[in-house]
């Protein structure tokens, strides 16, 4: 039995026939599989950044992030989600983390949990991309809640925009 190829329609009244855009999406994939491949193969991506201590010590992070003696904690003071800074100590180690214990609901207009700070993390680590610190769960003062490795020396992010040029260049 011929197979006859099916028109379908596509926004702007265009007519595709199904096998042209099976090639496409193919192709979309193809291409989205490669660049993610492409961001996150860097010949050493920790020296491309200083402060991302954690690439290439995934594991050993995330162990010490869940283990690792709570020394003290301390409120930020600011941020939308209420982070706490949290210090740590395994042995000689010491590290820092911020902890979220953010109730899955909505929040400010925004479907909110600490659960999405984990998913983050995890899919940042399956796409190579090395953007977001560790983060696991931990429970911290009886609350659970992600608890994610703290940048050194990093910046807010209304400090970071304060530092862009007020040109029209810039605004775009």
């Amino acid at each position: 039995m011929k197979q006859h190829p099916v028109n379908i329609e596509v926004a702007g009244n265009t007519r595709y026939q199904e096998d042209k855009v099976r090639k496409r999406d193919i192709f979309l994939l193809f291409f989205l599989i490669f660049a993610a491949g492409a961001v996150g193969a860097q010949d050493d991506p920790a020296s491309s950044c200083p402060y991302k201590t954690w690439v290439g010590r995934y594991e050993e992070v995330e162990e010490l992030l869940k283990t690792a003696e709570i020394v003290s904690i301390e409120d930020v003071g600011s941020g939308v989600t209420k982070p706490k800074t949290v210090f740590l100590k395994n042995g000689d180690q010491t590290l820092q983390a911020a902890f979220k214990p953010i109730r899955r609901g909505r929040q400010g207009g925004f479907w909110e949990s600490y659960q999405a700070e984990i998913v983050a993390y995890e899919l940042d680590k399956l796409l190579g991309l090395d953007m977001v610190p560790p983060t696991v769960v931990r429970k911290v003062d009886g609350d659970m809640g992600s608890l994610q490795l703290w940048v050194a020396d990093g910046q807010l992010y209304g400090e970071v925009v304060k530092k862009i040029p007020q040109t029209p260049s810039w605004r775009h």
